[in-house]
């Protein structure tokens, strides 16, 4: 595994598996988060909330960033966006190539500021859930689905950059 292929290949599996998912841990939140993490590893990924202690030697920026680099792509709810706005402006900021997908309650208060960290088509495609049968319903096709567009979109970006470097 200590070889370039093994470590590739730990790579690989882990960022086409991984999701980092960001929000609002209070009582009135934390049960849409809980339910993307089952509907997300119920799909086959191994989702991720923020909901444990940190690592004793990383800050709790740093295990976000850690996390988010390693992940397929991240959802983020900006239903109670305090600590999301930032978060989300540093994963964009350090790893501008993984898919963010940004969610909310239906009705809620959106922070202008996420004007700052996603283009117009992106917020455009912001998934609103009414409820949390609603949100388990929207899962595929409107969190997992885009975010593997995405993804699809950006692996061809990077494939076309090293190809125009190459002379090719």
């Amino acid at each position: 595994m200590l070889d370039g292929d093994g470590v590739r290949r730990v790579f690989d599996s882990v960022n086409s598996s991984l999701v980092l998912i960001l929000g609002s841990f209070s009582a009135a939140e934390k049960p849409a988060l809980d339910l993307l993490r089952d509907g997300l590893q119920a799909r086959g990924y191994v989702a991720v909330t923020f909901d444990f202690a940190r690592p004793a030697e990383r800050d709790y920026a740093e295990t976000i960033l850690t996390l988010a680099g390693m992940a397929a792509f991240v959802v983020a709810d900006f239903t109670n966006a305090k600590e999301v706005r930032g978060e989300v402006l540093q994963v964009r900021n350090q790893f501008r190539r993984v898919p963010i997908i940004p969610i909310a309650l239906a009705g809620a208060a959106l922070p202008i500021t996420m004007a700052n960290v996603f283009a117009p088509e992106e917020l455009e495609a912001l998934v609103r859930y009414v409820d949390l049968p609603d949100l388990a319903a929207k899962v595929g096709p409107g969190i997992i689905d885009p975010a593997k567009e995405r993804a699809a979109q950006i692996a061809e970006s990077i494939r076309r950059s090293e190809a125009f470097l190459r002379g090719q």
